[in-house]
Order: C-alpha cells, then sequence, then structure tokens
C-alpha cells in the first residue's frame, strides 16, 4: 500500500498538478510580485533557524541551514491545489506560490551548497562530537 502510494499515486498527483500551473498569471508584473513577496515572506518566516543555527554554527554554516530549512514545494503543491478546488484561492495565486516553491526547492540549496564549498568546510554536529569525541 505505502509502495504504491509513494511510488505512483503521490507522483502522479503532482504530475497533474503542474499541469494546472497557470504560466501566463505568473509571468505578469502582479504575479512576478507576488512571487518575490513569497520569497521574502518565507525567509523572514525562517529567520529564526539561522538564529539558533548560528548558536551552533559558523556563520555561513547558519546561512546554509536557513537556506536549506526555507526549501519547500510538495506542501505548497498540495494546499493550493486543495485550496483552488474549494474556491478558496484562484488559480493565478495558486501558480505563484508553486512558481515560488519549485525556486526555494531548486536555488536555495544551490546557494547553500555555494556557501559551504566556500569555506570548504562541511557541517560536522553529532552526538559523538558534542560528547567530546566519544
Amino acid at each position: 500500500m505505502e509502495g504504491t502510494g509513494y511510488g505512483f499515486l503521490v507522483p502522479v498527483f503532482f504530475v497533474t498538478s503542474g499541469m494546472k500551473l497557470d504560466v501566463l498569471a505568473v509571468s505578469s508584473a502582479d504575479g512576478v510580485l507576488r512571487v518575490l513577496l513569497f520569497t521574502v515572506a518565507l525567509l523572514l518566516t525562517h529567520l529564526p533557524v539561522a538564529m539558533i543555527g548560528r548558536r551552533v554554527f559558523a556563520v555561513t554554516e547558519s546561512v546554509a541551514l536557513y537556506l536549506y530549512s526555507a526549501t519547500t514545494l510538495s506542501l505548497i503543491v498540495a494546499m493550493t491545489d486543495v485550496a483552488v478546488s474549494k474556491g478558496a484561492m484562484q488559480a493565478g495565486e495558486a501558480s505563484a506560490l508553486v512558481v515560488f516553491g519549485v525556486i526555494s526547492v531548486s536555488v536555495f540549496p544551490f546557494i547553500a551548497a555555494m556557501l559551504l564549498k566556500r569555506t570548504d568546510t562541511s557541517v560536522r554536529f553529532s552526538v559523538e562530537n558534542d560528547r567530546g569525541g566519544l
């Protein structure tokens, strides 16, 4: 049952949701502004992650953690699909959110990886290191 759900039904849901994407609504000036506002809002809501991460990691590593934590797409696609089908959201608004989600999962991890690569370090945090190498 689980294999059928995750291996077949979930991908079919995301493909059919992607086919409903209203590209014209996102390509307008209003759509681009929405995508930018959603990006700023998501980054602001994940700012506490960077602040907490700063207590444990260096600045570059905490920014990378911040960007990795701000990636989201599956929840956006599912919620916007339900909202549009119930009439609570317009297709243009949903499309802007989905495009924003695609940007977050494709751009944010790339920037984070480049930050980590530039410092030539990796995030090493484990229970063993916390216990003094035991």
